[in-house]
């Protein structure tokens, strides 16, 4: 979209400007929104369990994403494995299933200290049947979570995910009862 060239020099400048604030102008919204994405990623995702809508509708929105990170990259993986709670034929299940696993994986060996994502494939693991053979991480998961939840600063940095993984490992029977009570001490 660039301007005619038998415009002068002066007017061609002038259009790419206009075409550039305008770029930027249409760009901002979405980056702005973009910010609050992740709550609904989140909101969707607990509600995908039970809801072959909410699983599909992740998938869907993660997919559209064009320049994924790893965190979307991570919801778009459990996204994938929460279809198969939705699926009643065993094949579409596992191909699923390790859809998700491998793109979850990928995502983790990108940004292998995000806590999102620990915190995911650590509820997917304490979930799956055993008969997958995906539960190797859950002991470090587990440790790394305990270990971001003790640390009650890191609740200011996002309070909604602090909440929700404090809520899930308070309760998770993955999670032995010395530390449930440490982690219900600091009060989520």
């Amino acid at each position: 979209m660039y301007p005619p060239a038998h415009l002068s020099l002066k007017l061609r400048c002038l259009a790419t400007l206009a075409c550039t604030v305008l770029f930027i102008a249409m760009g901002t919204p979405m980056a702005v929104a973009a910010q609050h994405v992740p709550t609904a990623w989140r909101d969707l995702y607990y509600a995908a369990y039970k809801d072959k809508n909410a699983a599909q509708k992740l998938l869907d929105i993660t997919q559209a994403q064009q320049s994924p990170t790893p965190v979307l990259q991570g919801y778009r993986a459990v996204a994938a494995i929460m279809m198969c709670n939705h699926l009643q034929n065993p094949y579409s299940r596992l191909k699923y299933f390790y859809r998700g696993k491998n793109e979850l994986e990928k995502a983790i060996a990108l940004s292998p200290a995000d806590t999102e994502l620990r915190f995911l494939r650590f509820a997917v693991q304490c979930n799956v049947p055993g008969i997958l053979n995906y539960a190797q991480n859950i002991p470090n998961d587990r440790q790394l979570l305990i270990t971001y939840l003790l640390q009650t600063q890191n609740r200011q940095t996002d309070e909604d995910l602090y909440k929700r993984i404090h809520r899930y490992m308070t309760n998770s029977s993955d999670v032995s009862e010395h530390d449930r009570k440490r982690l219900k001490a600091v009060q989520g």
